[in-house]
């Protein structure tokens, strides 16, 4: 699924399922993972549950409240809890095989970090082996019977529409509260994000129309989405250090050029966000420019019409001594505008 498309609604009796779709594809990334477990396809199953996440979030106030998908979003929640770890460990993993060249003190930390990754990889192919769809499939087609029925009310897209358009000035205000504080709360921070992520999912299973967003707003929201998240997978990894020195596992001075690097790195980062978060002020069109052409004209037709009627009235000792035959003709002074040199 591109990033930024809605999800297309299935009709199954002429009523609309929005959840389908979402459905459908997470069982299908779910059946890759179970037969074979890689990084991309990790990360793919949990943006999957994320987007169902979000679609139930989003369709809750038309399909009966959020009691009508508390079973489903509590499973769901766990199994993304359950890979988080190792979706961490993968991409901190990934962070220290690029600072390893510059910063070989740390070799010690990308050995352990391979190992717990080792060990995280086992235990998530277990679970994904014994992870079904059967009774969570049953909840989620009992809510997407209800969604259907609840969308046939003439005020559902209208609801829905409202529904996500607070819930995103509510994000956008938490973001504007972090930005104030430059990024320094880092509980904040990761809270701002996790909420901005949902609604970017939810923006997905709605229509253009019906997001209430404009695509900069969806934009910008995607952005502040990345660069946090690249803050908080520094502040994981400096608490990470944190807890090896704690243990005795890494000596107080050691790796302080990486921590280091990684401090400056959030710095830049922070400055990065601070800047694209600001709110951005919305143009209003300005009126269109009267043609430089028309207003000209008049002036250049008044002007020579001036020197003409000056020539006219003062004119000069040579015209005076001509008799009236000779004198200057009429149509001379009453010549066009338009036929004015430019």
């Amino acid at each position: 699924m591109k990033r930024g498309k809605s999800t297309p609604a299935i009709a199954r009796g002429g009523k609309l399922r929005p959840l389908d779709p979402v459905w459908a594809r997470y069982r299908r990334l779910l059946a890759r993972c179970q037969r074979q477990l890689t990084e991309d396809r990790l990360h793919d199953l949990r943006v999957q549950t994320r987007r169902l996440l979000a679609g139930l979030e989003i369709f809750a106030p038309v399909a009966g409240g959020r009691t009508s998908s508390a079973f489903v979003r509590k499973s769901l929640l766990k199994r993304l809890a359950a890979l988080g770890p190792l979706r961490d460990a993968q991409v901190h993993l990934r962070d220290f095989n690029l600072a390893m060249e510059a910063d070989p003190e740390i070799s010690p930390l990308h050995h352990r970090l391979r190992r717990r990754e080792r060990r995280l990889l086992k235990s998530a192919r277990t679970k994904l082996e014994k992870t079904g769809t059967g009774k969570l499939g049953r909840r989620i087609v009992r809510f997407s019977d209800r969604l259907a029925a609840g969308l046939a009310a003439p005020d559902a897209a209208a609801t829905v529409s409202a529904v996500f358009a607070r819930r995103l000035a509510d994000a956008l205000t938490g973001l504007e509260r972090v930005r104030r504080a430059e990024f320094r709360n880092r509980r904040a921070v990761h809270a701002v994000r996790v909420s901005l992520k949902q609604l970017r999912y939810g923006a997905e299973c709605l229509p253009a129309a019906r997001r209430g967003a404009t695509p900069a707003e969806l934009k910008r929201v995607r952005k502040c989405v990345s660069l946090m998240g690249r803050m908080h997978d520094i502040d994981v990894q400096l608490a990470r250090l944190d807890k090896l020195v704690a243990k005795g596992h890494l000596p107080p001075t050691g790796a302080e050029s990486y921590r280091a690097e990684l401090r400056a790195s959030r710095v830049g980062l922070g400055r990065e966000c601070l800047e694209f978060s600001r709110p951005r002020r919305t143009r209003r069109p300005r009126p269109a420019a009267p043609s430089k052409a028309k207003t000209r004209a008049p002036q250049r037709k008044s002007k020579a019409a001036k020197s003409v009627r000056g020539t006219e009235a003062a004119p000069s000792a040579d015209s005076t001594a001509l008799p009236a035959s000779r004198a200057l003709p009429a149509a001379t002074a009453s010549a066009p505008a338009s036929s004015l040199p430019e």
